[in-house]
């Protein structure tokens, strides 16, 4: 949501920002989970394993349903 009590205004017609709240169901791929008996492994684990890769993802709001997002960050 865009303001914590009230829409912000963002013209000077006094148009506001639709207030809406937002789901987002993705799989998280943790590579530490992953057992590494060879050390090239546990290497590329320790370098990227931080990185979120994107991912397919449901979005649930208010306004559009449910929708579907192929890659998201």
């Amino acid at each position: 949501m865009t303001g914590g009590r009230e829409n912000i205004p963002t013209t000077p017609a006094d148009d506001r920002f639709i207030r809406q709240r937002q789901y987002y169901f993705s799989f998280d791929i943790d590579l530490y989970d992953i057992p590494a008996k060879r050390n090239w492994f546990r290497v590329f684990r320790s370098a990227v394993g931080y990185i979120k890769f994107p991912a397919p993802t449901l979005l649930i709001n208010q306004r559009t349903g449910v929708e579907f997002l192929p890659f998201y960050f």
